[in-house]
This record gives C-alpha cells, structure tokens and sequence, in this order.
C-alpha cells in the first residue's frame, strides 16, 4: 500500500502550513482498495463544525493544491493529481455518524 502510506505521508506535511485558527486535527485518507493510486480521497477534519465551514469557505482550494503539490513531490503519477479528490468533516459530523468506521463508509 505504497500510495496510501505516501499519502498519509503528503497530508501530515502540509498540516503544518495551514492556520490554526481552523482546527484541522487529524485527516483521513481513503486509497482504493487494489493499491492504485488513482481516485484517492483525502478527508480533512477539522475539530468543530464552525472550523470546517471556515476551511471549506476559506483554505480548502489551497489545501487541495499544496495537497497536490506535495504528493508530486513524492513521485505521484500524474493520473493520481488528476483524480485526486478531498473534503473537509468534522470531530463532531464523525461522532454523529457513529465514529470512524461508519462515517467514512
């Protein structure tokens, strides 16, 4: 699982650089189930509701294109870029859909 762990790995670096004031504190990233790296999708989560639609509203284009960027960086193929898709959720939308495992079903 080569692509999700170079994922996971292009998410954590970019965390850093986004305000704090959004409360992004964890992220999730959903690999399709064969290993290929095409038609990944990243969840940020940020820790409240109100922290999530000032990311949508505020950061989410430029999350996505850094997003981008650094999974270039680490050797994504093209076709990955290209496919990448992310959004934003809450702690409090996940715990309302049962945690985790059911939410991002």
């Amino acid at each position: 699982m080569l692509a999700l762990d170079s994922a996971k790995n292009s998410a954590k670096t970019i965390l850093p650089v986004l305000p704090s004031s959004l409360q992004v504190v964890d992220f999730e990233v959903m690999p399709q189930f064969d290993g290929r790296p095409d038609e990944v999708f990243v969840w940020f989560i940020c820790a409240t509701e109100r922290a999530k639609a000032l990311f949508a509203d505020e950061v989410m284009a430029d999350a996505s294109r850094r997003l981008r960027e650094e999974m270039a960086r680490r050797g994504f193929p093209e076709s990955a870029l290209d496919t990448l898709n992310t959004g934003v959720t809450s702690q409090e939308d996940i715990a309302d859909g049962g945690g985790c495992f059911y939410y991002f079903r």
